[in-house]
């Protein structure tokens, strides 16, 4: 199982997990930040911040954030808290790579270091990080 997760790991990550498999719920609690995997490249955080403007509800919180109140716009990126209260990056269904939608790619790499364990892990899973309208619903 390993083998098929460090390749998505950022750099300073491969060393130190390679070869050790990790349990669900490792994974879950405290396994690897599915937002440095997602936000590697930078280009999906330039794709959401692009998208915002487009958007009908979060093009409302960038022209006036403190009328919204469970969120917050700190350098061009929309967050809000989640569950748990830790604060989250906003997601849009806006295009990454002009191919796969934003929420897509991040339930694809879920779902890459999970493995198969369902909706409901792999939501779980990606809500310490990312939020998105439908969340649980995708």
């Amino acid at each position: 199982m390993a083998d098929a997760i460090v390749p998505n790991l950022p750099q300073g990550m491969q060393e130190h997990n390679l070869g050790k498999d990790i349990t669900v719920g490792e994974a879950l609690q405290n396994g690897f930040p599915l937002d440095k995997i997602v936000l590697g490249d930078g280009l999906f955080l330039e794709a959401g911040k692009s998208g915002y403007k487009n958007d009908p509800m979060f093009s409302k919180i960038l022209e006036n954030p403190g009328h919204y109140l469970n969120f917050r716009v700190f350098e061009g990126i929309i967050h809000t808290k989640n569950r748990l209260g830790d604060e989250c990056i906003c997601i849009l269904r806006a295009l990454y790579k002009g191919k796969h939608s934003l929420p897509e790619v991040t339930i694809d790499h879920a779902h890459d270091t999970l493995g198969h364990l369902g909706s409901q892990k792999t939501s779980e899973y990606a809500h310490p990080w990312f939020w998105w309208p439908r969340m649980g619903r995708d």
